[in-house]
């Protein structure tokens, strides 16, 4: 019922504890954009990701409107101390994708007009975090079903370990 699990909040006042939508118990987080380019953002625990380790990460999310058919960040990775993104989860609309950054941007998935409003959308991503390609890798599953993966890509950029933001970054006024 409170903000007290996350451990890092990014421009506090635009976030909120609800009671509705819920997605499963009692409360969720609802991320606002005030204005233009917002980056409200929250980040749970520090999370370790040496190198080698695997890790899973689930969220759930509901929009209650068709977004900005502008680039906005509603989650990534980026590493500690060199705060380089690694990944990141963007919305356009209805559309939203996964793209990574090590060695150079790149697309990884896409989904065409499935980010439907007024609906809880699901993401189970599994990641093996490694700065070497062959070692590292990544894999998506959107609403249960399998988006794509295993796919081998550096998962870090360097020594720094890497951590999760969910929210908007570069969030459009009113959404």
């Amino acid at each position: 019922g409170n903000l007290s699990q996350w451990s890092f909040k990014f421009l506090e006042k635009q976030l909120a504890v609800v009671r509705t939508p819920v997605r499963a118990g009692n409360y969720a987080l609802e991320v606002k954009a005030v204005a233009d380019g917002d980056r409200v953002e929250v980040q749970h625990g520090t999370g370790t990701t040496p190198e080698g380790s695997e890790r899973w990460y689930a969220w759930s999310l509901y929009v209650p409107k068709t977004l900005a058919d502008s680039d906005q960040q509603i989650g990534y990775f980026e590493s500690k101390n060199s705060y380089r993104q690694i990944m990141a989860f963007s919305v356009r609309g209805t559309d939203v994708s996964l793209a990574t950054r090590a060695p150079s941007s790149m697309n990884r998935w896409t989904a065409k007009g499935k980010l439907t409003p007024g609906v809880w959308h699901d993401f189970v991503f599994h990641v093996r975090w490694s700065r070497d390609a062959a070692t590292g890798s990544i894999e998506l599953w959107f609403d249960g079903a399998k988006a794509f993966g295993p796919v081998n890509v550096p998962t870090l950029w360097d020594a720094n370990q890497a951590f999760f933001q969910i929210g908007f970054l570069r969030g459009r006024a009113g959404e």
